[in-house]
């Protein structure tokens, strides 16, 4: 199989909040251009947060479903969202292949890890 883009769907009971959150307290770029709830997440990856009728409540394993975000510094981005009042469940720390990671928690329940390679 021959990939040439991913795209990952995040369905809400409440889309509109949890765009919110990804667009002005994570600060990730749009692509209004691709339909609303679109997020680029690099050149070829998208993240489309919309809704679903079978979803209610928060994530019941936010475990299960990471999603994985590489950034250049994750103790800055850390504090800057933190400052934003968003709760982490892993602090920065570095894993034993050098890299730094932190998990934030979105408003739907769902973790959001950061990573520094």
């Amino acid at each position: 199989m021959d990939v040439t883009q991913t795209a990952i769907r995040l369905n809400s009971p409440n889309p509109s909040r949890l765009r919110a959150f990804y667009r002005e307290v994570l600060g990730l770029r749009t692509a209004p251009e691709l339909g609303d709830g679109m997020f680029r997440l690099g050149a070829d990856s998208f993240l489309d947060i919309d809704a679903h009728e079978g979803v209610r409540g928060p994530a019941d394993e936010p475990q299960r479903r990471v999603i994985e975000l590489g950034v250049a510094d994750t103790a800055g981005q850390r504090r800057r969202i933190a400052a934003r009042g968003v709760r982490f469940v892993r602090e920065d720390e570095t894993e034993a292949w050098a890299g730094a990671v932190c998990t934030l928690v979105d408003p739907d329940g769902n973790y959001v890890r950061l990573t520094q390679w």
